[in-house]
């Protein structure tokens, strides 16, 4: 992965797979509140950030009820089975690798940063990584703000350094902090969403390497 120094991941659709909770985990808030229920394909089609806009979508009058206290409510539920999930096939692979590479690791994430921590030291992967950014709240707002502290904090290169993630939102980061970025289609939106955002999608883990050789390589020729 020539001109690859480091590599900021997402987390929650990168590399853990938390899909089908994050579906089950509403479709009990939306049983409580009389909504119709979700199932996988149209979360994929659906999902988005801001969050807020999500639960809109799904029907919530925040008239009623405000959408910090749905978050909560979400999140008491969320938090309880997280450290249930597993890591995507491939995940341990691809960090062994770039650690043996010698590019440097950081996670960027929108989920809250102590229970994020928490769910790094029970899947026993904390130790890959140099850095991990989640937020300080419990709303998924965005992770603008914490990718520049991260990016200032450890002076990474932009032309050296790129984004892995999983959502149009972990593009419009790398947009905003003016870095590459891959995404990668098992997560929590689907791959036609992605498509129609980006040209650079993959599937697997072990392809990651190629595509981000290739991106870098398109680059530095324009």
């Amino acid at each position: 992965m020539k001109n690859v120094r480091h590599i900021i991941w997402d987390f929650n659709g990168t590399l853990l797979d938390d899909v089908d909770l994050c579906v089950t985990t509403m479709n009990t808030l939306l049983i409580e509140y009389e909504l119709p229920k979700l199932d996988v394909n149209r979360y994929k089609d659906i999902f988005q950030f801001p969050v807020k806009e999500y639960y809109r979508t799904l029907g919530f009058n925040f008239e009623a009820d405000p959408f910090e206290k749905l978050a909560v409510e979400y999140l008491s539920i969320y938090n309880q089975e997280v450290t249930k999930c597993q890591l995507y096939q491939g995940v341990i692979e691809a960090l062994t690798l770039n650690r043996t590479l010698g590019i440097k690791q950081y996670i960027l994430s929108a989920f809250e940063h102590d229970e994020l921590i928490n769910v790094l030291h029970k899947l026993d992967i904390i130790d890959f990584f140099d850095d991990v950014a989640g937020l300080d709240n419990q709303h998924a707002a965005s992770k603008t703000a914490q990718g520049h502290r991260l990016m200032q904090r450890h002076q990474l290169s932009t032309d050296g350094t790129v984004m892995i993630g999983d959502t149009h939102h972990d593009l419009e980061v790398a947009n905003e902090l003016n870095i590459d970025c891959l995404l990668i289609d098992h997560g929590h939106q689907s791959r036609r969403r992605l498509d129609a955002l980006h040209p650079w999608v993959t599937t697997h883990f072990r392809d990651i390497p190629e595509q981000l050789s290739a991106l870098k390589a398109l680059n530095t020729v324009s």
